[in-house]
């Protein structure tokens, strides 16, 4: 019996968008030049051009929340929360933010590259976000408690998107604002 938590999120630090757009530079275009023209391609957008955070990433950091702990799981042996959590969970939908790619802010900084030589780079950010995040639970073994938890850990110590703490910034992180539990039966 798959289990629903609908989890509301706010905010504890900005949300800095990194997707890999794969746009060229063109011919004799420099770094600032094009970061210029393509740092809002750096964001997620749904269908109506909102900015948004990918289902994949709360996944992501929830399951690699479960994966740092390295708890075991009573009375399963060696078996960890963290592989539990990876194949018994999904989230449903991407967290939409109340940001059109015409009105996006960036955040602006040097950054050395690879070869050494600095260059300025922008990102687009959501200073404050919210919204609500669903979360399957298909893992019978995973039980609420262990859920929230680690959904409430993962908000603050492996966050989501660009300079987060599993990362060693301080950015995407949230805290739970509340959780509303239902099964397939309701």
């Amino acid at each position: 019996m798959r289990r629903v938590a609908k989890v509301h999120l706010k905010s504890l630090s900005k949300y800095r968008s990194t997707r890999n757009h794969m746009i060229p530079k063109k011919t004799k275009e420099g770094n600032d030049e094009f970061t210029e023209r393509t740092w809002k391609e750096l964001a997620h957008y749904d269908d109506k051009g909102f900015m948004m955070i990918p289902s994949v990433a709360f996944k992501k950091s929830v399951m690699t929340m479960a994966a740092i702990e390295k708890e075991k799981v009573k009375d399963k042996g060696n078996q960890e929360w963290g592989r539990r959590f990876k194949t018994g969970l999904r989230v449903a939908n991407n967290l939409r933010l109340p940001f059109k790619r015409e009105t996006l802010k960036c955040d602006t900084f040097p950054m050395k590259r690879k070869d050494g030589n600095a260059v300025v780079v922008k990102f687009p950010v959501a200073e404050k976000w919210e919204g609500c995040v669903e979360f399957h639970l298909y893992d019978s073994v995973i039980t609420d408690k262990i859920f929230e938890r680690y959904v409430r850990e993962a908000g603050v110590r492996v966050g989501v998107g660009q300079g987060r703490p599993e990362n060693g910034g301080e950015n995407g992180c949230w805290e739970v604002e509340k959780i509303v539990w239902s099964t397939d039966e309701e």
